[in-house]
């Protein structure tokens, strides 16, 4: 599977269980601007608006491409 498929896959998580807790979602980095190397990621920022949202904040990795998925309002 393809590193951005994997984060389409999350967004679709996010827009079906979490529509009510998240405001904003932003995927950035080298993946977006194919401009990827071997040590490139996914990084995905988001606005939460609910307590549950705030606690969504994680990382994973999966076939050695870590996934970064982080609250920006910083108080998570």
């Amino acid at each position: 599977m393809k590193p951005i498929k994997e984060a389409e896959l999350l967004i679709e998580k996010i827009k079906r269980d979490y529509s009510n807790d998240i405001s904003l979602l932003v995927i950035m980095g080298s993946t977006i601007y194919n401009d990827t190397h071997e040590l490139s990621d996914i990084d995905m920022f988001f606005v939460p608006k609910t307590e549950r949202g705030f606690n969504l904040e994680f990382t994973f990795i999966i076939d050695e491409i870590g996934y970064d998925f982080w609250d920006i309002m910083g108080t998570s």
